[in-house]
């Protein structure tokens, strides 16, 4: 079946994403106590594949989505997820598990190549240009929760990170005073730049939140 995401997604994404799902099999059986809000998986049993060519979301795009799924009494595992975005390639592995009242998600992200530059600028456009270089992560998520806002509030992720080829550019609202000030004889002999690029060889390091901090 080929369906757009238009049937899926709320109408505040923007998505161009078209779906194409290929079911292995599917049959109906009991199964483990899914949670109410959705009684017609509790019986079902689903394996098959996901295969989106383009999705817009927002301020980023994805590209060649490619996935397998299966789902039996309320278990749902992606293993694994690949995609294409901001230069780079995206792994996510999800374990999902609803057969329990209050549903758990355990997930694993592998980043590899993605221009860092690419991905600030989605989050904060005014940062554009700040940051250079390739970056190449490992996240560990997990969660508890089916709205966004249980799943925010329980959200806890570590991971690690090296930036490579990286370039941290002059942070404007630095630049500016700085060539007023050279403009005045006194000064203009002791400040000799003002505009730097500092080079980032290898950046290695490590994150990690819990409860929203």
């Amino acid at each position: 079946n080929h369906l757009s995401s238009k049937d899926f997604l709320p109408d505040t994404i923007e998505s161009k994403a078209v779906l194409v799902a290929v079911p292995v099999s599917s049959s109906s059986e009991t199964g483990s106590d899914f949670r109410d809000t959705f009684p017609i998986l509790k019986k079902s049993k689903i394996n098959g594949a996901i295969n989106i060519k383009n999705a817009e979301l927002n301020s980023y795009t994805a590209e060649n989505l490619i996935g397998r799924f299966d789902w039996e009494r309320g278990l749902l595992n992606i293993d694994s997820l690949n995609l294409q975005m901001f230069g780079g390639s995206m792994r996510v592995t999800t374990h999902w598990n609803g057969s329990e009242k209050l549903a758990k998600c355990d997930q694993k992200i592998t980043i590899s190549g993605m221009n860092v530059n690419s991905v600030i600028e989605s989050l904060s456009p005014k940062s554009q240009g700040l940051l250079q270089g390739r970056i190449k992560a490992e996240l560990n998520n997990n969660f508890t929760g089916i709205t966004q806002e249980a799943i925010k509030k329980s959200m806890a992720s570590s991971g690690s990170f090296t930036l490579s080829d990286g370039r941290l550019n002059t942070i404007n609202f630095t630049q500016k005073p700085l060539e007023a000030l050279k403009k005045f004889p006194p000064l203009a002999v002791l400040i000799k730049n003002t505009a730097w690029e500092e080079s980032i060889k290898d950046t290695s390091g490590s994150f990690s939140f819990k409860n929203e901090k």
